[in-house]
């Protein structure tokens, strides 16, 4: 796995979690509920937007010499990132 991409990746997905578990934690949400779905939206938005940060900024012609087409890449980074809500899972 390409190591620049699943650092963005995991950067933009991880700002969209905070974004979507921190403003309906302080208003009315329970963890229990707020946490897995903030994880996968904001995997699911992480993903968009790396897509298109990477197109904007001209940086996919770096990753054509890969077996693996971009979604198929974005895919598994998306999967590996719900082990998040996982590993949090225990402590709510």
């Amino acid at each position: 796995m390409p190591g620049y991409l699943t650092e963005k990746f995991i950067l933009h997905s991880f700002l969209f979690f905070v974004a979507l578990v921190i403003l309906p934690l302080l208003f009315y949400g329970q963890p229990s509920y707020v946490i897995p779905r903030g994880v996968f939206i904001g995997g699911i938005f992480g993903g968009i937007y790396t897509f298109y940060d990477f197109k904007r900024r001209n940086i996919w012609p770096l990753f054509d010499n890969f077996r693996y087409p971009k979604g198929l890449l974005l895919s598994v980074l998306f999967l590996l990132f719900q082990a998040f809500s996982l590993i949090l899972y225990p402590f709510f």
